[in-house]
């Protein structure tokens, strides 16, 4: 008895692969800055229904996966540490679903211009009218001299941020 369920119930999951970095947004590479939120996994599935032995699609869609997952961070345009993994079960003759399944932290794009904020008043990017770039950059530098209170990451980030590192 246990040899038949076994074989009636069948299923399978497989690790299609790992990424890096990937997106199913338009992007802009060469001038925007990201960031990465590493404390946060999102999870996003493509699934095809079988019913009977009749399938409701031909197969599972990586891209919808991957816009379910990125949609569940508002904001977010990527994912970064990406795994893709495959699977399927199935009650012959009854019911069964083959799935993509999409999962990795969520990538944002940072403002960058001279009126994007990047936290608590300074602004990256290039310096406003009348304002030197060496100008801007001084006083920027030294409002955050000036202020209290950040960890160090939250210094380095805004550091970054200030001389376009």
């Amino acid at each position: 008895m246990f040899l038949l369920c076994t074989v009636l119930l069948s299923g399978c999951i497989t690790r299609i692969g790992d990424m890096t970095v990937a997106s199913t947004k338009n992007m802009d590479i060469k001038s925007a800055h990201y960031r990465v939120d590493t404390h946060q996994r999102v999870m996003g599935r493509d699934t095809v229904h079988i019913v009977s032995f009749v399938p409701t699609a031909l197969f599972p869609n990586l891209k919808e996966a991957m816009d379910n997952a990125i949609e569940q961070a508002p904001g977010a345009v990527a994912l970064s540490d990406m795994t893709i993994k495959r699977g399927w079960w199935w009650i012959p003759m009854i019911y069964g679903r083959d799935y993509i399944e999409v999962e990795g932290n969520p990538v944002y794009e940072e403002e960058t211009g001279a009126a994007a904020s990047t936290g608590s008043g300074y602004t990256a990017g290039t310096a406003g009218a009348g304002v030197s770039r060496d100008q801007w950059q001084a006083q920027q530098l030294q409002q955050l001299m000036n202020e209290r209170g950040l960890s160090y990451e939250e210094f380095q980030r805004r550091y970054r941020a200030i001389t376009g590192q």
